[in-house]
């Protein structure tokens, strides 16, 4: 489907989110992580009223200035490596900033792609053209072509502010959010049920404690499927680099029409980006 095309048909859902930014958006869940029950002097109850809450109570692994210097960091180091003039030193460069995005990140797993990956540069350089084209019709994201999962959305997202991170808990929030607004907004039939699939975000399973393997989508805490409304996980039954890519693009595509209709320069995608990331923590009751 093409850009314009899309954000048409899912234009009073960018509005209700929008609308969630500074407005009524209750979230609540119990913080299972010792490390930020720690870094909230014992306080296990996690509870916003909006997105803008969501975004201010960021915490990820002990680091709650994301926005305001890591993506500046990496970005940086990435321009840095492209400007180095010998090939072999700047592609050097270039996979050490694509190994520290997925330490920050903890997919340090993903790093086996990236150094079976001949020129780093010129693949993120070429997904990323792909990534900000007009169709989210794109089968390039493949195991033998583009790669795309928890470790490269955040590689592709952070080195081009156009695009936000699509992980499982984006996912999860965004399933939550649209669920909500499937449920409690008066819609002619037709316009629900033209809505329903286009807003169907794929969330991710997370892994059972203390093993690699998922848990079953009936149990995780980042399904936010309810009666009529059903989503997909993203890794079961197999991995699909290009339904990841797809979610990816129309995610970008609508925090990018949000933006504009919030008409407020003070936020900014990562914004937006680090408040779904912090919902998505847990969307079951």
């Amino acid at each position: 489907m093409q850009k314009q095309d899309y954000l048409q048909l899912v234009k009073p859902f960018i509005k209700y989110l929008s609308e969630a930014w500074s407005g009524h958006f209750p979230h609540t869940f119990e913080i299972r992580d010792t490390s930020w029950i720690r870094y909230r002097n014992g306080n296990a109850n996690w509870h916003v009223n909006n997105l803008k809450e969501a975004y201010q109570h960021y915490w990820w692994d002990n680091d709650a200035e994301y926005v305001t210097s890591k993506v500046t960091g990496f970005r940086n180091a990435w321009l840095k490596a492209l400007a180095i003039q010998n090939p072999v030193d700047s592609e050097a460069a270039a996979k050490l900033v694509v190994y520290d995005i997925f330490k920050w990140g903890g997919v340090n797993a993903c790093k086996k792609k990236a150094e079976q990956t001949e020129n780093i540069r010129e693949h993120i350089t070429q997904a990323l053209d792909i990534l900000l084209g007009e169709s989210d019709d794109i089968p390039q994201f493949s195991e033998s072509g583009f790669y795309m999962n928890s470790g490269y959305t955040k590689v592709y997202a952070i080195l081009n502010s156009q695009l936000i991170i699509y992980d499982g808990r984006v996912g999860a929030a965004l399933g939550l959010i649209a669920r909500n607004f499937l449920e409690n907004t008066q819609l002619p039939k037709n316009t629900h049920n033209e809505l329903v699939p286009l807003l169907r975000f794929p969330f991710k399973i997370e892994r059972a404690s203390g093993n690699r393997s998922y848990i079953s989508p009936t149990q995780s805490t980042r399904n936010p499927s309810l009666g009529q409304y059903t989503f997909d996980a993203l890794n079961t039954p197999s991995k699909n680099h290009a339904l990841h890519a797809k979610w990816m693009v129309r995610a970008s595509w609508i925090v990018e029409a949000m933006l504009k209709q919030l008409n407020d320069s003070t936020i900014t995608s990562r914004n937006i980006e680090s408040a779904l990331f912090m919902v998505g923590y847990k969307v079951t009751s």
